[in-house]
């Protein structure tokens, strides 16, 4: 059995899990697409030599990528400012053309330095199996189940690569109404095709062992605007705080310090055994929002500044 999901943590979690049941037998693989992936390469030398490595390569860090795409800007005289690629030689180098030199130039740096991003190994080795070489076939016919954890995350790529193993079963697990990461490429469409496909068998599962009977409450009432297909209504023995939803929004969809100073005073109205988020869309809102907490007194406050990933989710979800 091969099982993939998409974090380090949830492959982890997964496999503890699992052994905790002492099922017996031979342990699964538990692994996300990218570690599949490095690890096929860092045990298969045949493997290794089809991506055009001769040795494992070493992935490449941020900095690692700035120096690569500094190098292929030098030897091809294609600048990139901010992802987009601009020709500095002939004026009229089509940006197509630009971007297919430039890739060009980066992996063949890539690989005289003997480094690789995540994305070029996971797609080099998938490329492997979708064109079905022979170098695979081993790994075709040793996974006769193919697990696939958060499906509504893949992308068509991936799904294409599940999909090369065409003599293993597949079971998928996903929700279609929380496809949240379009902006990394994963695509929706893929699991609602699957739920409509009467070739595939759909199990619902509306246990909840993580929520409370409020907050899937809340979560019931919010997806009633999605198919049957696809909506699943969840349920918890668990008890728990009502769930209140404030939405507030200021001029050119930026938080103003009167809004911030309302959501204040709201909390300050509620029970104080209460817990409360407060989100925003930018870290400069984030701070005035700290610095208006501090001087209001009576709220004990945690502030974190989100990070791009978490930024893109939540623009998704406000864009939907």
């Amino acid at each position: 059995i091969l099982v993939l999901t998409f974090t380090n943590a949830a492959a982890f979690e997964m496999k503890e899990r699992y052994l905790r049941r002492n099922v017996g037998g031979r342990c699964p693989e538990f692994r996300t697409f990218h570690s599949f992936c490095y690890h096929l390469i860092s045990s298969d030398r045949q493997i290794l030599k089809s991506i055009g490595y001769a040795s494992v390569p070493k992935v490449a860090d941020d900095n690692d990528c700035r120096m690569i795409e500094q190098k292929a800007s030098l030897q091809t005289g294609i600048k990139c400012i901010s992802g987009k690629k601009k020709s500095v030689s002939s004026k009229t180098l089509k940006d197509e053309e630009s971007e297919k030199i430039l890739k060009k130039a980066q992996h063949r740096i890539m690989k005289e330095l003997g480094l690789i991003t995540f994305d070029e190994l996971c797609n080099s080795v998938c490329n492997l199996f979708i064109s079905d070489d022979p170098v695979i076939h081993k790994y075709k016919k040793q996974f006769e189940y193919i697990f696939v954890d958060e499906f509504q995350d893949t992308d068509k790529f991936q799904w294409d690569f599940v999909s090369s193993f065409s003599e293993s079963k597949l079971f998928v697990v996903g929700d279609a109404l929380q496809a949240i990461y379009g902006f990394r490429g994963a695509d929706s469409s893929i699991i609602k095709k699957l739920s409509d496909d009467d070739t595939w068998t759909t199990v619902k599962l509306s246990d909840n062992y993580r929520s409370t009977r409020n907050i899937c409450n809340y979560a019931n009432d919010f997806s009633k605007y999605a198919s049957d297909k696809y909506r699943v209504a969840i349920s918890s023995d668990r008890s728990g705080d009502r769930v209140l939803e404030s939405i507030y929004s200021g001029v050119n969809r930026n938080v103003d310090k009167e809004s911030i100073l309302e959501v204040v005073k709201k909390i300050q109205e509620c029970p104080k055994d209460e817990n409360h988020a407060i989100l925003f869309r930018t870290n400069s809102e984030v701070s005035q929002a700290c610095s208006i907490l501090v001087t209001s007194g009576g709220l004990n406050f945690v502030c974190t500044k989100i990070n791009t990933d978490a930024m893109n989710i939540l623009k998704c979800v406000t864009d939907n």
